[in-house]
Parts: structure tokens; sequence; C-alpha cells
């Protein structure tokens, strides 16, 4: 072989876990990502070059041209420059469709996609100190309605001229807090019963003719209530820094529906984080039994059987 040739040792050779290969591959990745994207943009020819510059906190380009990157919001797209002229309401997508109506209000209105929560969160979150020091931002992940329950949506709200929010939206009381740079997107509120109540609501708005699809950057389900995933520590896994469990139960076609368990299992021991390499596949499946157990008894505790199939 060609190991035999060079004279090494095949036990020395493939002295290394698939999994410690793994998290040094990805590693580099992510490094080289980071590599490059900073080599487009040096040179600071395009506006959408300045903008990211500022975007990903780099602050190497000094001038204000990266405020005339335009960014595609659901209804309408944003002029970066308006942020420093006049008040800004953004709302995620979600809000819409739990209300069933249209939001009145004298401030300017940017619907939100879970892409743009991403954004603005990032661009919020490394140019508060800089660019944005002289600019008011509020944030509120979540509130209250119908029966007192709390729906998980997220809301920005921007003045220039050290404005306050709206206390409420068409009636619908909403707990605002200035954002920090310690702040993660949704991280508020992350209870898991209301979690699973808001994926079969989704359901029902689709089921009821709403196209949520159109309205809704589709992503995984995580479950990140800490109480509940400190119970369960080996299924946790890393999501933009934050921790938190891929939910055994995710929506697709307007149903929600339980996850190959053993696939799921096969998946989390291949990418299970550092300090879980000593376990095998068969610790993560036990554990994933009983946490879908006990999501189970959640579920029927709370008559949502008949929208979580297995």
């Amino acid at each position: 072989s060609n190991i035999d040739y060079f004279g090494l040792k095949a036990s020395d050779t493939l002295n290394i876990s698939r999994d410690e290969w793994n998290q040094k591959f990805s590693k580099q990745i992510k490094e080289d990502l980071s590599y490059y994207l900073k080599k487009y943009v040096e040179d600071y020819s395009t506006v959408e070059k300045k903008f990211i510059d500022k975007l990903m906190g780099y602050n190497c380009d000094n001038s204000k041209e990266w405020r005339n990157y335009k960014i595609d919001f659901t209804n309408n797209e944003l002029l970066v420059n308006d942020i420093f002229l006049k008040e800004i309401l953004f709302i995620e997508s979600e809000f819409f469709e739990i209300i069933d109506e249209d939001v009145d209000s004298d401030l300017d209105i940017y619907v939100m996609s879970r892409w743009n929560i991403r954004l603005l969160n990032k661009l919020f979150y490394n140019q508060i100190k800089r660019e944005f020091d002289c600019i008011t931002i509020f944030e509120c992940s979540s509130f209250r309605y119908y029966d007192n329950e709390r729906f998980e949506v997220m809301f920005y709200y921007t003045s220039p001229l050290g404005g306050k929010p709206p206390e409420s939206i068409n009636g619908v009381s909403l707990e605002w807090e200035e954002f920090a740079i310690n702040t993660r997107v949704g991280s508020t509120y992350h209870d898991i019963l209301h979690s699973l109540k808001n994926m079969r609501r989704r359901v029902e708005y689709e089921k009821d003719g709403l196209d949520m699809a159109r309205k809704i950057d589709r992503e995984l389900e995580i479950i990140r209530d800490k109480d509940f995933c400190n119970k369960y520590k080996i299924l946790n896994l890393s999501f933009n820094g934050d921790e938190g469990i891929i939910n055994p139960y995710q929506i697709e076609k307007n149903k929600i529906f339980l996850l190959d368990v053993n696939d799921l299992a096969l998946f989390l021991y291949s990418n299970r984080l550092e300090n879980n390499i000593h376990l095998r596949e068969s610790d993560f499946l036990n554990e994933l039994n009983g946490m879908i157990e006990e999501l189970d008894l959640i579920i029927r505790d709370n008559q949502l059987n008949k929208y979580f199939k297995q």
C-alpha cells in the first residue's frame, strides 16, 4: 500500500478519531470563511462590501457609503441611511398571522423574516457602540395574547431622536428592553410548553389556508428551554453560539411528525460537542428516547396529541 511504501504505520497514520477530525475540519472551514470574506471586502469597491465591513464588525472602512446599502424585507426595501433619519418599527412576520390583521401605526414598518432578524441582530450587535452610538435601539422577543398565552415573536424599534417604542400594537402590549450587546435573538423566553404550542399554532394557521410558508422562513425546530436542555445535556449542539437541542418533532407540509430516532441519534453522535467525545451512539439513542417520553407526556397533558404524529 501507499502507507507501506512511505514506511508509515497504519496505526500511527489513523490514530485520530473521526470526531476529532470533524471538529478540526469544521474549525478550519470557519477560519477560512472568515479570512476569505475579509479579503473579499478589503478593497471596499462596492456599497455591498462596505456594508459587509460594518455587518461583520471589521470597521476598516471609515466612509459613510455603507449607509446606501438596501436591505430587502418581506414588505419593503430599507435604505440603511433611513435608520439615521426616522423612527422605524421592525416586526417579525409571524405577528401578523397571530393577530390576523394589519398593524395600525404611524411609524415606518418593516416586516422581518428569520433571515432579517439575524442580519439586524448582527448589525446592531457590532455597531451599537460605533455607527449606531447615536441611535436608540429597543427589542422585544415575546408578547402575551389570547388567554394570556406567550408568543415568541421578535420586534425591534430604532430612533435617531431618542424616542421610545410604542407600548402596544393593535391593542397587544409589548415589553421592550434596550438592545444590549450581550443579548441573543429569542433568548428571553423558551419555555418548552410554549414552544410546542407555537408549533401547533403554526400548523393550525396553515390548515386554515394562511400562507405561512411564504411569510415565515422555515428553520429546524430547536429546543432552547434552559432547564429542559440541562436535563439532556449530551443532546445539546451549538447553534450560532447558543446551545440547544434539535426537537425530534419537526414541521413539514402543515404536519408535525417525529423524526427517525435512530438517524437523529447517529447525527447527534457524529456532531457531538467536544466534552461528549467519549460517548457512544447508543448513549445518544437512550437519551433521545428518554426525552421523547417526557415530550410526549407534556403533549398528552396539554391535549396536543392530535397535532403531534409519531
